[in-house]
């Protein structure tokens, strides 16, 4: 792949989540907490752990996983702008002197090798346009027989109203470079564990888990979901014309999720994973 293309496709990324940070938390994070819980239980991770959150977000899985007992937490983002959304929240639980932010990009992490008993990495993943490096990048910083915890979306075909939302994204985009997998390649059987295991990484276990966006109406779903990363990148490369009519199509796509009370509940399936990084050392 074009690494100019991965460059400024990281730069827009970046750009995208930095500018939503505060409106992601209180849009769509909230309905990813079940994914948190269930994703801390699948790993079972030991109390006394040193745990690394990729693409921490709004820190929901770092004061998660605190409060299962975790003893200390680094949460990492590509966006700054979650760092005082963290940090405001460990203030409140009380957390503040076991949790750490820590800006940092996935594919050339800040950290020292073997420096984490565990890392977790919730829908961050899906976002690396070089994903054999960031997770060479994940296994270095693991301790040996570390755990590797990692939540992503399941198949176009388990998440047909986000992959109808995808969709209406991409008919305005260019086409996306050969060899740079879509957010729903993820899920596809094999995917992941194929690209662990080139890796090093070993005891491959997943888990499928159901999601539902919930929405107060049809305008709490709209804001939630254009202060998303990759629909405010897109939107911030079009005119208010394409940006109006994409609206119109997404509103559509959650008008389908209508329930009782005018609420908007839209159902996606996620895949949780599951491995161990090995003794060797690699070489990059």
């Amino acid at each position: 792949m074009d690494n100019s293309f991965a460059e400024n496709f990281k730069s827009a990324q970046k750009s995208a989540w930095t500018s939503v940070a505060e409106d992601w938390h209180t849009g769509l994070a909230p309905s990813l907490i079940p994914v948190t819980r269930r994703l801390l239980q699948f790993t079972a991770l030991p109390k006394e752990t040193k745990i690394l959150d990729l693409a921490c977000g709004d820190g929901t899985l770092s004061l998660e996983a605190l409060s299962n007992g975790i003893s200390q937490v680094v949460a990492a983002d590509i966006a700054p702008t979650f760092g005082p959304i963290l940090q405001r929240r460990a203030v409140e639980a009380g957390f503040t002197n076991r949790i750490h932010f820590q800006e940092a990009d996935m594919e050339n992490l800040p950290f020292q090798e073997k420096e984490f008993d565990a890392v977790l990495c919730q829908f961050g993943i899906i976002f690396s346009p070089n994903i054999k490096r960031a997770l060479q990048e994940i296994y270095r910083v693991l301790k040996p027989q570390g755990i590797f915890g990692a939540a992503v979306w399941g198949t176009a075909e388990e998440n047909p109203p986000v992959a109808e939302m995808l969709q209406i994204l991409n008919s305005h985009l260019p086409p996306r470079p050969e060899g740079l997998p879509s957010l729903f390649d993820f899920g596809k059987p094999g995917f992941m564990q194929e690209a662990l295991k080139s890796v090093g990484f070993r005891e491959y276990k997943e888990l499928h888990f159901d999601v539902t966006f919930h929405h107060k109406d049809k305008d709490a779903a709209w804001h939630a979901w254009k202060n998303n990363g990759p629909v405010a990148s897109a939107m911030a490369q079009w005119d208010q014309k394409t940006q109006k009519a994409v609206e119109r199509s997404m509103r559509k796509v959650h008008s389908k999720h209508k329930v009782r009370g005018g609420k908007i509940e839209i159902p996606a399936k996620a895949l949780l994973i599951s491995v161990k990084r090995g003794f060797e050392t690699l070489s990059h």
